[in-house]
């Protein structure tokens, strides 16, 4: 469970979300049920990021091939 911080720009009058624990995890909408799917769809990129981010680091350190799981020759 994340928390999401939720404004209105007093520019655009769009609505801003960003998500307080994923720095950089923000999107903006006009209107709340777009809001909540484009959070929803960021929230998942974000993560799917960061795991894949952690996999190569893994892989990295343990000589091995990130792109197929085997070890470097």
């Amino acid at each position: 469970m994340f928390t999401v911080v939720v404004e209105r720009d007093p520019e655009t009058h769009w609505l801003v979300g960003a998500v307080v624990e994923l720095p950089g995890c923000d999107t903006q909408t006009p209107n709340l049920p777009t809001l909540e799917s484009n959070m929803q769809k960021a929230i998942r990129a974000y993560l799917s990021v960061i795991k894949d981010w952690k996999r190569i680091t893994v892989c990295q350190k343990n000589g091995m091939d990130y792109r197929r799981g085997k070890n470097r020759s």
